[in-house]
């Protein structure tokens, strides 16, 4: 019979520090002056200001398959090198990365005017790209128009440069 009375005191006590430690967090003012609106957790922001301090962040949240080897970002700049093996090479996969990392470059920031994008194999230049906003104009949230492959809509905002590794499909 002691030994009950004693574990009800001591949960009575356990219950009482609770709300008095749940009272007190309550009391501690929030800083929501800078948030603009509440979003989702996992929810992508639309027009970030790039920076070498949310650079690798950016960067890591591409869906993309090929390798990255060097992002660099100076100024209104990004220019992002890419290195595959010969064996791995898929080029409606590389066609689709690069899409979309021009795509997320130049839509979902406000500072990146230009992207470079090159792809190395064994060290020599495969593709390059180069692609700045005013390439888009027409189409600015760079949408793909019915049956257009990406290949296909790079070459037409863009241009691809091809290296002396080229192989005709």
């Amino acid at each position: 019979m002691l030994g009950k009375r004693y574990i009800s005191n001591g949960m009575l006590a356990a219950i009482i520090l609770s709300v008095i430690i749940a009272f007190m967090i309550s009391l501690i003012p929030m800083q929501l002056s800078t948030f603009k609106q509440d979003f989702p957790v996992f929810h992508w922001q639309k027009d970030i200001h790039l920076t070498e301090d949310n650079l690798v962040d950016f960067v890591a949240a591409f869906s993309i398959e090929i390798p990255i080897k060097k992002v660099i970002l100076e100024h209104d700049m990004i220019a992002v090198d890419f290195s595959i093996q010969d064996a791995d090479l898929n080029t409606n996969v590389m066609y689709k990365d690069l899409f979309t990392v021009i795509q997320k470059s130049l839509i979902q920031t406000t500072n990146v005017k230009e992207v470079l994008l090159r792809v190395f194999i064994d060290d020599k230049i495969f593709i390059a790209v180069s692609a700045n906003r005013e390439d888009i104009k027409s189409n600015p949230s760079m949408e793909l128009k019915a049956s257009m492959m990406y290949k296909d809509f790079l070459e037409q905002y863009f241009g691809l440069n091809y290296g002396k590794m080229f192989k005709p499909e």
